[in-house]
């Protein structure tokens, strides 16, 4: 929500709590909670991207890959769409960051 309305530090905040309450939560319940983490780190790394922080966005899809691929390897029917789609963003972020390195040689991604 509070990405939609342009208040990126305030869902940054939000996004970050959340991200620290799921890996306390994962620690004592992986199976019910990683699910939950990757997908925070998952919106986390769009924010970041919306925001032109493509290594920040990268090292969070990266992470919520991870996680998913973790969860994919128990139940593949169910997280290997979301392993593509964590593929596909950081294709993307990528691809982004490298036209953004062409375009601004002296502006870090």
């Amino acid at each position: 929500l509070h990405s939609d309305t342009n208040r990126h530090a305030d869902a940054e905040q939000e996004y970050q709590k959340a991200l620290a309450t799921y890996r306390k939560l994962a620690d004592k319940n992986p199976d019910a909670y990683l699910p939950n983490m990757a997908t925070t780190l998952f919106n986390i790394a769009l924010l970041y991207l919306d925001q032109g922080n493509y290594k920040a966005a990268e090292k969070a899809a990266q992470e919520s890959l991870e996680i998913f691929q973790i969860m994919a390897s128990k139940s593949p029917e169910a997280f290997g769409p979301k392993v593509e789609k964590a593929k596909g963003l950081i294709s993307y972020i990528k691809e982004q960051k490298k036209q953004q390195e062409q375009e601004h040689p002296s502006k870090p991604a």
